[in-house]
């Protein structure tokens, strides 16, 4: 059954793999959520062998309601996470059907985070933790809204 067959919000994180660890730290914050079952995590590391990985990503980033980006100079710096995963991001975003929040690892961009979630930290552990307070914060907001 799929998260939007049963209400859960859908999640995917956009990061670059030298940001996994954080990304795992941002998804055990995230676990009561998880388990309450308002969420539903996504990201490519749950993309089964013998997958074609390009179309299982993109298929996630068209059926999430909230796009998770953490940004850091190794997202920049990745082809797929700024040509694929952020364009996404800027398309629905400008069409208004979809919820990103950007977690700023080490740097600010200026026009990319009008309307965005920054958290405006240098520490990594500190962003990953505001990002969560704020994606519980949205999803909380989101929940009481279809009620």
């Amino acid at each position: 059954m799929t998260a939007a067959a049963t209400g859960t919000i859908e999640v995917f994180y956009s990061y670059a793999h030298a940001d996994e660890e954080l990304r795992n730290e941002l998804d055990k914050h995230l676990s009561l959520l998880r388990r309450q079952g308002v969420i539903a995590g996504w990201h490519d590391r749950q993309i089964s062998a013998g997958k074609q990985w390009a179309q299982d990503i993109d298929a996630h980033l068209n059926s999430a309601q909230i796009l998770l980006l953490l940004i850091s100079a190794d997202f920049l710096a990745s082809d797929y996470c700024y040509s694929v995963e952020m364009q996404v991001v800027v398309c629905a975003r400008g069409a208004g059907n979809l919820l990103a929040l950007h977690a700023w690892l080490s740097m600010r961009l200026g026009d990319l985070s009008r309307g965005a979630y920054e958290t405006g930290s240098r520490s990594r552990s500190i962003a990953v933790m505001a990002a969560s307070s704020c994606l519980r914060e949205r999803v909380n907001g989101a929940k009481k809204k279809s009620m």
